[in-house]
C-alpha cells in the first residue's frame, strides 16, 4: 500500500491528505514531525522536508506540489489540476502562494502558540506573533480577499489544487484560535468557512483537533 510520511499538522502534508481524501485513495501514514527529522528520512527527502509519498513500487516522492501532480495523473478523478492552460497556471501559482507567502505568515503562529509550549517546551515568541499578525497576515489576507471576488472557488468552477494550497495553511491559522476578520476580509472569511465545511477537509480537521486535545492533555499531565 502507498505511504504518506508526515504529520497531519503540517500544512504541506495536509495538502496531500486533502487530495487523497477527495480522490478516495487508501494509504498508510507514517507520522514524521518537522522537529524530529532523522538522517534516515533525509535519504528519501533530500531537502529534509515533509511530506514524502512512497508508491506501491517503493519510489519516494518528496515535496507536496510534486506529489499532487503525481496523484492527479495516477488517480485522475476528480481532477484537481485544471485542464485549461491558463486556469492550470493560475492554480499552480495560488498553490505556490499558499506554500510560501501564506504559510510563512501563519505557520509561525501555529509553532509559537501551540508547538512551542507543547512540543518545544519553551515560551512563545510574542514579538514574532505580534509582527506576523500586524504585518504579514494582513498583507496576505488582503491579497487573497481581492483574488476571490465573488467566486466559489479560487480558480474556475471546481475545487482544485489552488483551493487545497490555500485552505491547508488556513487550517493551521484556525487551530491557533485566530479568526479571519469578516469585516476586513469578507470574501476570504466566507471562503474559508465554506472550504472548512467541505466534508473531506472537515473530517481531517476534526481528527486534528482530537490529536491536539490529546497532545495538550498529555503535556498538562506531564
Amino acid at each position: 500500500m502507498p505511504t504518506l510520511h508526515g504529520t497531519p499538522f503540517s500544512p504541506f502534508a495536509r495538502k496531500v491528505m486533502i487530495a487523497l481524501s477527495e480522490k478516495g485513495v487508501t494509504y498508510d501514514q507514517v507520522p514524521v514531525s518537522h522537529f524530529e527529522l532523522t538522517d534516515e528520512f533525509e535519504a528519501i527527502s533530500p531537502l529534509r522536508k515533509i511530506p514524502v509519498w512512497t508508491t506501491d513500487a517503493g519510489d519516494h516522492l518528496p515535496d507536496s506540489s510534486a506529489i499532487l501532480q503525481y496523484l492527479d495523473r495516477v488517480y485522475p478523478t476528480p481532477q484537481l489540476v485544471p485542464e485549461e492552460p491558463l486556469a492550470a497556471a493560475q492554480a499552480l501559482f495560488l498553490e505556490e502562494y499558499g506554500d510560501t507567502a501564506l504559510a510563512m505568515a501563519v505557520a509561525p503562529l501555529f509553532i509559537e502558540m501551540l508547538a512551542a509550549p507543547v512540543v518545544l517546551k519553551r515560551a512563545p515568541d510574542q514579538a514574532l506573533i505580534d509582527r506576523k499578525l500586524s504585518e504579514e497576515v494582513p498583507r496576505v489576507f488582503g491579497y487573497l480577499d481581492s483574488r476571490l471576488s465573488d467566486r466559489e472557488f479560487l480558480v474556475g468552477d471546481s475545487f482544485s489544487i489552488a483551493d487545497i494550497g490555500i485552505i491547508s495553511p488556513l487550517c493551521n491559522f484556525r487551530h491557533t484560535g485566530q479568526a479571519i476578520d469578516p469585516a476586513r476580509y469578507p470574501r476570504l472569511a466566507d471562503y474559508a468557512e465554506r472550504m472548512q465545511e467541505r466534508p473531506t477537509i472537515a473530517a481531517l480537521f476534526a481528527n486534528e483537533q482530537k490529536l491536539m486535545e490529546a497532545m495538550t492533555g498529555d503535556a498538562a499531565a506531564g
